[in-house]
């Protein structure tokens, strides 16, 4: 993972030092123009190996340091009328492979400007990571040898190059970038053309398969439980110890069950009310059993399903934000009359789709880099916006960078503020 970023002459003026393992959660701010925004694709970038974007940044070295201690750099050198070259770790990256023609390798068809087509996988390769492509194996290497002019002291050490870049974004872990532009998404269709899709819209959807999948592994479990049952039964030497443990047994397995009953996750007759009695202390713990074993499989979705709906509908005023196995995600009045999501306002539409991405789209371990969360907020929001993120933070074990312009979304956080105002004047 990420230890410390150290950027020099950033476009041309800023050198920041970052430290990013102090805290769960760092917030960067600062004067428009020193570059926020920027130290978030710029780590973003390193993990996607997206080293074009370097080429396009205004830099003079940026070195990154893991927890490992190992360094990964890079180090911007200019030259006149052409793209400026690139050292990493000490050595020029091959760009001018991919501005120029040199190679010709017969299954690799460039279909426009910035895309190939390995014509043995299929496999559509873009302008920044063709290099990766053709570089990628010692089997790919000697192919490159035999379809190019270049030589095998430079495949090898181009070779190095990409298995370097590559290493550094695995040390990265995983990462996420979530822009500031967060209600539209370009995505390609079937026939492979872009388009623009409102995210907002595509929820409840995605929310539906959440619920089908898991539903599906509910039923799986379940089959295999209850074929198994009289056997289990048969075998359990021995059952509840008293009236006691069995209303305790009784309380938890309700909570669960009222839980699977707001969110309309599965049909599952309870018992509402028996006498305890001796002779059923075997079936009911074994019975208590596999329903703690079916529950498991949505315990972690009912998690996050409570602090979503609590988190949203602390924003939204005279309506609220439901779930459910057919409409998947669905906003209703106090008449309980179903509103569009499309008609909400710009600032509940943010809260949605951005609470949703960090709650229900984001793994455990995650560096999430989310870019000016004030967006179309009011101020009380954007003072509530730290605090359920920390919540969010605990429940999936992440870690996040955020920049931002907001003091409201710092609120009472100014010990984990990075400001780089104060850096560059210092």
């Amino acid at each position: 993972m990420l230890k410390c970023l150290k950027i020099e002459q950033l476009f041309g003026r800023f050198d920041y030092t970052i430290e990013l393992q102090k805290t769960p959660i760092t917030i960067l701010t600062g004067p428009n123009g020193f570059g926020k925004s920027t130290i978030l694709k710029i780590i973003d970038a390193i993990s996607a190996t997206n080293i074009l974007f370097f080429y396009k940044l205004s830099f003079k070295k940026i070195t990154v340091t893991f927890t490992d201690d190992s360094i990964f750099s890079m180090e911007q050198k200019e030259r006149n009328g052409k793209l400026p070259d690139l050292y990493i770790n000490g050595e020029r990256f091959p760009v001018d492979i991919i501005v120029s023609n040199r190679i010709h390798i017969p299954w690799l068809h460039r279909v426009s400007p910035g895309e190939w087509i390995d014509f043995r996988t299929r496999e559509k390769i873009t302008r920044d990571q063709i290099v990766f492509h053709i570089f990628d194996s010692d089997d790919n290497v000697q192919d490159v040898l035999e379809f190019s002019e270049i030589s095998a002291k430079d495949a090898k050490k181009y070779s190095g190059i990409i298995q370097n870049t590559k290493s550094a974004a695995q040390k990265c872990g995983n990462v996420r970038l979530i822009s500031e532009q967060r209600l539209i998404r370009k995505e390609r269709d079937e026939d492979d053309d872009e388009q623009i899709v409102d995210v907002i819209s595509q929820l409840p959807k995605k929310m539906r398969a959440k619920i089908s999948e898991l539903t599906a592994n509910y039923s799986k479990a379940a089959n295999s439980l209850d074929s198994s049952y009289p056997q289990r039964l048969l075998s359990t030497e021995d059952g509840l110890s008293s009236k006691h443990e069995f209303e305790m047994k009784m309380k938890a397995a309700n909570d669960k069950f009222a839980k699977l009953s707001k969110y309309d996750l599965v049909d599952l007759d309870f018992i509402k009310s028996v006498n305890y009695k001796d002779e059923f202390a075997k079936a009911l713990k074994v019975y208590f059993e596999d329903f703690e074993k079916k529950y498991t499989v949505f315990a972690d979705f009912i998690e996050k399903l409570d602090l979503y709906t609590e988190i949203i509908n602390s924003r939204l005023t005279f309506k609220t934000i439901k779930v459910t196995r057919d409409a998947g995600l669905v906003v209703v009045d106090s008449s309980d009359s179903i509103l569009s999501l499309e008609q909400l306002s710009s600032g509940e539409k943010q809260e949605i789709v951005l609470f949703y991405e960090l709650i229900f789209e984001t793994d455990s371990q995650l560096l999430l880099l989310i870019d000016e969360p004030e967006i179309s907020l009011h101020i009380m929001w954007q003072k509530m916006f730290m605090d359920d993120l920390d919540r969010v933070v605990k429940l999936g074990n992440l870690r996040v960078m955020i920049a931002t312009h907001a003091p409201q979304i710092i609120n009472n956080h100014w010990d984990i503020q990075v400001d780089l105002g104060e850096l560059y004047g210092g």
